[in-house]
């Protein structure tokens, strides 16, 4: 039996084992790191429930916390009842919180009108700023204007916590 040859094969076979090792570990580390990047650009929908008369402005997934990240949009749908005899103009959107305001956030909406009551789904992109101070608030979160022309538009509020990240 030739031990010269025996010993080349094998030395071979673990060489190209280590290299393909090595290649398998570089493909799955760009793997990993596409999916990251995609991840994070996906927002995440979760189901919201419907508002009612007792909570009529609902968050995704019917939390009263909304999780906010600094110089990250979010966008998501929140679920508003118009208890109210007027019509409530949906792109106006204010916070009002506790112990400090949110200086830097912005929160859009399509322009949408919410008749007396009914219940829509308001689709809100979120944005807070880098120069935000992080923390928990205790907020007041007001949609519509009253408008002092010829139609007056009603405001629905309700209570939400706001932790910026």
């Amino acid at each position: 039996m030739n031990k010269k040859g025996s010993l080349e094969l094998s030395v071979n076979a673990i060489v190209i084992l280590i290299i393909a090792l090595a290649i398998l570990g570089l493909v799955i580390g760009f793997a990993v790191s596409k999916f990251r990047d995609v991840s994070g650009q996906i927002g995440t929908t979760e189901e919201t429930p419907e508002a009612t008369a007792s909570q009529p402005i609902v968050l995704p997934g019917g939390v009263s916390t909304l999780s906010l990240e600094k110089n990250k949009v979010r966008t998501m749908a929140i679920s508003v009842y118009n208890a109210g005899v007027d019509d409530v103009n949906a792109s106006a959107i204010s916070f009002t919180c506790a112990p400090s305001n949110l200086a830097s956030g912005t929160f859009t909406a399509p322009a949408m009108t919410i008749a007396a009551g009914t219940v829509k789904e308001l689709p809100v992109r979120v944005e807070v700023e880098g120069t935000e101070a992080t923390g928990q608030r205790s907020c007041t979160m007001q949609i519509g204007q009253v408008v002092m022309s010829n139609s007056v538009n009603g405001t629905i509020t309700d209570t939400v916590f706001v932790d910026i990240k």
